[in-house]
């Protein structure tokens, strides 16, 4: 009769921590900026500062990445397109 090692099984994964959605919502609307020609980069500023202060509170909490991701992507897309729209006035 063969013996065989016994394997080790390792913990399941703790569970997840639970997010409000607000971080999430920053990130897709920093996202849609690049999309929309940054009408939603603008709007994913304020939600995208709301985020990251409330992420930065509630450390126990999941999104600080996203809310931190959805910030700068606010203010590139923002950012990007005023960058377009003066050289667009300009004639450049």
């Amino acid at each position: 009769m063969r013996h065989y090692p016994q394997q080790s099984y390792s913990p399941p994964p703790p569970p997840a921590r639970p997010g409000t959605g607000i971080q999430t919502t920053a990130l897709i609307l920093g996202i849609l900026g690049f999309v929309t020609c940054g009408v939603a980069g603008l709007v994913a500023i304020p939600v995208g500062h709301i985020a990251f202060s409330e992420a930065r509170r509630r450390p126990y909490r999941e999104g600080y990445g996203s809310a931190l991701a959805g910030l700068i992507l606010g203010y590139l897309s923002a950012g990007l397109s005023a960058t377009y729209i003066a050289l667009a006035m300009l004639g450049a």
